[in-house]
């Protein structure tokens, strides 16, 4: 039997996905530790990382049948996180990018115009991410931005993530990657990982620059 496209991400990316996971400045993440100027920080970056793929995917759709076979507006993020760092004060328009933020952003440019396929294995990473990213969402209320119940960045959808990301994964299964292609989405998620992981170095340190 052959592995679906989503299978094959899962287990190549894994190790990465644990990785990520364990990094430093996620832990503090997780147990609400960090002061809030690096948490807002965090969501700052987050913001310019999910435009700019965001961005290069809305421009793909329009001439690439396979992302928009796979990419649904409901995916995107970027509106969640401007609201959150609207509540915290800070200008989207105004923000400046870490250094491993300006990477990752200029490689997405490098992979829209090169790879567009790998740039689904870049929204694999990040609409994935939102199965966790809900235990998150009382971090919001510790650190007075948003409102309980309210949609934000960790907790978008409520009840209906599950769906969607069922549906995404559908999509994925069912579009013809050609090898070449599929190499490049495993390619782009395995990227993702490493550099959200360089991101969150930088981070670790922001609050000491």
């Amino acid at each position: 039997m052959i592995d679906s496209i989503m299978d094959i991400l899962k287990n190549e990316t894994r190790l990465l996905h644990n990785q990520t996971e364990g990094n430093d400045f996620q832990k503090s993440l997780f147990s609400g530790s960090l002061p809030k100027e690096q948490f807002i920080e965090y969501l700052a970056q987050m913001y310019l990382i999910h435009k700019a793929l965001e961005d290069a995917l809305s421009e793909l759709r329009k001439n690439n049948p396979i992302v928009a076979s796979v990419i649904a507006d409901h995916q995107y993020q970027q509106t969640y996180l401007q609201d959150d760092l609207a509540t915290a004060q800070v200008k989207v328009d105004e923000l400046k990018p870490l250094p491993a933020t300006k990477n990752l952003i200029h490689h997405i440019e490098h992979l829209k115009s090169e790879q567009p396929i790998a740039l689904l294995g870049c929204e694999y990473v990040l609409f994935g991410s939102k199965h966790g990213a809900k235990l998150l969402s009382k971090q919001l209320q510790q650190y007075g931005l948003g409102m309980e119940g309210a949609p934000n960045y960790f907790d978008p959808y409520g009840d209906k993530f599950a769906g969607y990301w069922q549906d995404f994964k559908a999509k994925m299964n069912a579009a013809q990657f050609s090898p070449t292609e599929q190499e490049d989405a495993i390619k782009g998620a395995k990227e993702m990982f490493s550099g959200l992981s360089k991101v969150f170095d930088d981070l670790i340190l922001f609050i000491y620059i």
